[in-house]
């Protein structure tokens, strides 16, 4: 039977050390103050020394080749008097495309596009700025509405952006003082064969509405050298990487001044703050794994770790389901049934027949057993986690497991027992689910792969090699190898091994 272990909290926090060079793995980048900026996509009059942000996350359309093809990168800062944030993008590309068609589309030529939300609220909406290729280089000109200007270059295979953004809502006043906003930087590439990629600096799409699928750029009082947050987050026993997971940075003195990050491969991450206390919250579910107040200082290195056990899941007692019996008409080789024959509902998103020979079906209101005569139909009245199943699968004990976007479920005919993301899963929303020849669960997710063996469990992102975190279908073939489609494909042959959440990424990978 595949399980998980009971969670317990181990944290540790280390003295400051001297400063090494920062390492960013996630959208969290620091602005600081510059003044007699122009905005006319000549960035010549940009401080040399400031860092920049790759924009390298392909979110839609295909993946740049490699570097040749296409990269871009970008640099901010803002003007404290003006309340004003400033975006510096540069862009290399051997295809720049501008269509000029009436039928001319997002999609159909190169552009970029920004996402600001000066309250950095949990859930406030984001502003979208955009320009494409058709505009007249050089001067600057209004983007979508006289809050942002923009000017733009192009010469020899690089293309610049450069941003002037009102931070609304703010004034002069409320930016003496270190806080965040909310920013994503977007970039599009329409190239002459018809490909197109649009690549961002966050994570995923759907950025004006989703707080956690944008970046964070810290404000801080000048351009002294801000402290570096050093974590390590690791599962208990095993002592390996707690990959991609959430971490809320709070400083303790500002309000305004939060970040969230997200652990690398080997489940590390690197925060530049101004000085002062902070707390650090890891997001697991409905648990927070809280470290003691840190005292980050300016140019040295804070290092703290947190250490966890996978949780055992929540066992609930099943409820015994309706029993209805089924209606359905033939028309011709075909028998229909619907929710008026005994679905819960007529949208059917996921099938599997048993051992016994009965047929479940996933639906987006509940769990549906069907024995050829009735339906036995499941729903949240019956402790099921989330109405909408999204896949299903049967290991070697008889067990059903239901994915749905509230973690993966075990039912044994008379408890559920839920696993989420505080009992060790990537990401709570299930996609798809593989019980391979060796027994052990596959679980894939918007967030990544998850394998479960008996006693452990395995994390897998784009750090250990997929293609892409959205996880959509999995199979196995005929030699045992694991086929992953998740915006391309990836095919694990098994040789190296899935250790849990392994501290170097896989080398058996083929995407």
């Amino acid at each position: 039977m595949i399980g998980l272990r009971f969670l317990v909290v181990i944290v540790l926090v280390a003295v400051a050390l001297s400063r090494p060079a920062a390492a960013h793995n996630g959208a969290v980048a620091v602005a600081v103050p510059l003044r007699g900026i122009t905005v006319d996509g000549d960035l010549s009059d940009w401080p040399a020394n400031l860092r920049s942000y790759p924009i390298a996350l392909t979110e839609y359309g295909v993946s740049p080749k490699g570097p040749e093809d296409y990269q871009g990168s970008f640099r901010v800062g803002f003007d404290p008097e003006a309340a004003v944030l400033l975006v510096a993008i540069e862009t290399h590309d051997d295809s720049h495309v501008i269509d000029r068609t009436p039928s001319r589309s997002w999609y159909t030529e190169d552009g970029c596009e920004l996402y600001l939300d000066p309250a950095h609220g949990e859930r406030s909406v984001a502003a979208q700025h955009s320009l494409r290729g058709v505009q007249a280089p050089g001067q600057a000109q209004a983007a979508t509405g006289p809050s942002a200007r923009v000017g733009w270059s192009a010469a020899n295979g690089v293309v610049r952006y450069e941003w002037a953004v009102q931070l609304e809502g703010l004034s002069a006043d409320s930016l003496r003082i270190p806080r965040t906003v909310g920013l994503d930087v977007v970039l599009c590439d329409r190239d002459e064969d018809g490909s197109f990629s649009w690549m961002a600096w966050g994570p995923g799409a759907g950025k004006p509405g989703r707080a956690d699928l944008r970046g964070d750029v810290v404000l801080i009082p000048d351009a002294g050298s801000p402290g570096l947050l050093h974590g390590e987050a690791l599962w208990a026993d095993s002592s390996t990487a707690m990959t991609d997971r959430a971490v809320r940075v709070q400083s303790t003195e500002y309000p305004q001044l939060w970040v969230r990050e997200r652990t690398d491969g080997q489940g590390i991450f690197d925060l530049e703050l101004p000085e002062g206390r902070y707390r650090a919250d890891l997001e697991l579910g409905r648990r927070k794994l809280q470290a003691p107040i840190s005292q980050v200082y300016r140019g040295k290195t804070t290092r703290i770790s947190l250490t966890a056990r996978p949780g055992v899941g929540q066992t609930v007692k099943a409820g015994p389901g309706v029993t209805v019996k089924a209606g359905g008409y033939r028309q011709g080789s075909w028998q229909l049934l619907g929710a008026q024959d005994g679905l819960l509902s007529g949208r059917v998103t996921s099938l599997h027949q048993d051992h016994q020979g009965y047929l479940w079906l996933g639906t987006s209101a509940g769990l549906c057993r069907y024995d050829g005569l009735s339906f036995l139909n499941l729903t949240v009245a019956d402790s099921l986690t989330d109405p909408w199943i999204t896949a299903l699968a049967e290991d070697r004990s008889g067990n059903l497991w239901i994915g749905t976007r509230a973690g993966v479920s075990r039912y044994d005919g008379r408890t559920f027992t839920h696993f989420g993301v505080e009992d060790g899963l990537i990401d709570p929303s299930v996609t798809a689910l593989l019980v391979d020849r060796s027994g052990a669960l596959w679980v894939g997710t918007a967030g990544g792969l998850c394998r479960l063996d008996g006693q452990d469990i395995a994390c897998y992102s784009t750090a250990q090699g997929l293609v892409r975190n959205q996880v959509t279908a999995l199979t196995e073939d005929t030699d045992g190898g694991l086929w992953v489609a998740c915006g391309g494909l990836c095919r694990f042959d098994g040789q190296a091994g899935f250790l849990p959440a392994a501290r170097s990424p896989p080398t058996r990978w083929r995407c």
